[in-house]
């Protein structure tokens, strides 16, 4: 495989599929699967140079209205033995990608595995510490998950924390900008109602095109 034309792309998607079998091509080089009210997925991210890939395990929540392209907020990156990110070349890739996807699977077990629970997604995503970056998009996860599931005081608790973390964010920061620690608080408050977060559900499941696909739903073990 030298050039990343259309058919380089199945091929590769299709050989990332044959490890995360749980997975769905979504389109060439993007793999999901849903789960209740999340997708987990691998996007296959090409560099400007087009030689290499990058594979990128991401999660998107469906219960916040987004742009017409997926997020991809909660992003994962895993790294070679040495510690670099981790790039499989076009040109190897049928030598490379097999021992790509094992560090990748190291790296988010147990979310390789389809039947998920509730819990083994949180602590995933909260071990990202991505609020070191100041993103609050794995805050609104965690908080809406919990919500949507009814634990309404774990997501109050949430809240809480997410809402003292963010106040010590620095004012140039883009949610302290435009939308401020209350402003942000409202916009989350508004949407820990059940019925307003299953309304936005169906209206991405109809926007990304994802009747057809399996949900595997989250297990609520607690």
């Amino acid at each position: 495989m030298k050039t990343l034309d259309r058919k380089s792309q199945n091929v590769i998607s299709k050989d990332w599929l044959s490890e995360f079998p749980d997975f769905k091509q979504y389109k060439p080089m993007l793999l999901i699967r849903r789960n209740g009210p999340v997708l987990c997925g691998f996007d296959l991210r090409t560099t400007s140079s087009k030689e290499d890939y990058e594979p990128t395990f991401f999660i998107h929540g469906l219960m916040i209205e987004a742009a017409p392209v997926m997020s991809m907020g909660s992003v994962f990156t895993s790294l070679t033995d040495k510690g670099a990110r981790d790039y499989v070349r076009i040109c190897s890739h049928e030598k490379d990608f097999r021992d790509a996807s094992l560090r990748i699977k190291k790296s988010i077990s147990p979310l390789q595995k389809a039947s998920l629970s509730l819990y083994e997604l949180i602590e995933f995503i909260k071990k990202q510490e991505s609020y070191k970056y100041y993103s609050s998009y794995e805050f609104e996860i965690i908080i809406l998950l919990l919500f949507y599931y009814g634990k309404v005081d774990k997501a109050e608790k949430e809240l809480e924390n997410a809402l003292s973390i963010i106040s010590r964010w620095d004012n140039s920061t883009w949610l302290i900008r435009f939308l401020g620690v209350k402003g942000w608080e409202r916009k989350m408050r508004n949407l820990m109602n059940k019925d307003t977060l299953q309304e936005n559900i169906n209206k991405e499941i109809v926007k990304y095109k994802l009747e057809e696909f399996i949900d595997y739903r989250l297990i609520d073990n607690k």
